[in-house]
């Protein structure tokens, strides 16, 4: 087993609180992986399974995500703050947060505003928010707020008016997948070294009746590029109850899309320059990182409060 163990820190909070039995059962197995990971095997990962199944996946297992950032390790949002415990049968690791089962994919976008608010909107106004609430193992696509404006003034005030409702529609549509792709699913498993490259072609359906080209490409665990019909991947493994997002730099645009765009090469380019590129991605994926984690101040506000408001979402 390998035991991601909130540290005494972590659960001061949690003194004289009354949870819920099952509550604090879900909670737990949110934190156990089957699989006994030394941390070198660890940090070679994406995504894990717990023992924590869901539902909203079809009752298979809730995975949590392994992301690095320079000197540190998060499993999800939580850093780990000690490494290494061997146990018999396993590893355990002190983590500086508890681990949140997380909710629906809607909820999700609803929680960051200053991100996906655009795509939100759109959601509700072509009614299309109950199927990122209710579907089971989707995949959503999910353009950022800076995405959106890249379309243009001229252009959202069609699709957000009442005669660009059906584009919208089509549009939003087809960023969504009923089929269930992790990073892992789309980089594939080839075992090769490290210095050569994984090349992998994977397609989705999608609700638009249309299908996503997704290529990717990797070294290894250390480096991980994935466009999805020419556009980047900016942030993978979005974890969600019910499926996994991921951002991306640009709004995918179907070819019967009617709309005026300044560059014909839009679906396939990623920004003026590969510069350009990485520097909004290190950009967004700062900024996104530090607005979901929050500041120390706030965190075990945050916390206490996303546990008491999922409280019908853990018990599903």
């Amino acid at each position: 087993l390998t035991f991601f163990a909130p540290i005494n820190k972590a659960l001061e909070w949690l003194k004289d609180k009354k949870i819920p039995k099952e509550v604090i059962r879900r909670v737990f197995r949110y934190h156990v992986v089957n699989t006994a990971l030394p941390y070198k095997s660890l940090i070679a990962t994406r995504v894990l399974d717990t023992t924590l199944n869901s539902s909203g996946l079809n009752d298979a297992p809730q995975k949590v995500r392994v992301g690095g950032w320079p000197h540190h390790t998060y499993i999800n949002w939580s850093k780990i703050k000690i490494y290494r415990l061997a146990a018999g049968n396993g590893y355990a690791y002190g983590i500086d947060h508890i681990l949140i089962p997380p909710p629906d994919i809607m909820t999700e976008l609803f929680i960051i505003p200053t991100f996906f608010s655009t795509l939100t909107s759109a959601l509700q106004k072509v009614d299309l928010a109950e199927t990122l609430e209710t579907s089971k193992a989707i995949t959503v696509f999910i353009p950022s707020n800076r995405a959106w404006a890249k379309l243009g003034f001229r252009n959202l005030a069609y699709l957000f008016s009442p005669r660009g409702k059906d584009a919208l529609t089509t549009i939003l549509k087809y960023h969504i997948s009923p089929e269930l792709a992790y990073s892992t699913d789309l980089i594939g498993d080839k075992a090769l070294p490290d210095h050569l490259p994984n090349k992998h072609h994977t397609e989705l359906d999608t609700l638009a009746g249309l299908k996503l080209q997704i290529e990717a490409s990797s070294y290894g665990h250390k480096y991980a590029k994935i466009t999805v019909n020419g556009v980047r991947v900016l942030f993978k493994d979005v974890l969600a109850k019910n499926g996994v997002g991921h951002t991306i730099a640009r709004v995918l645009l179907p070819k019967t899309t009617d709309l005026y765009l300044p560059d014909d090469n839009y679906q396939t380019i990623e920004d003026e320059s590969e510069l350009m590129a990485e520097i909004d991605i290190n950009e967004e994926n700062e900024q996104l990182f530090q607005l979901t984690r929050k500041s120390k101040n706030h965190e075990s506000k945050f916390e206490r409060s996303t546990l008491y408001e999922t409280v019908d979402i853990i018990r599903e």
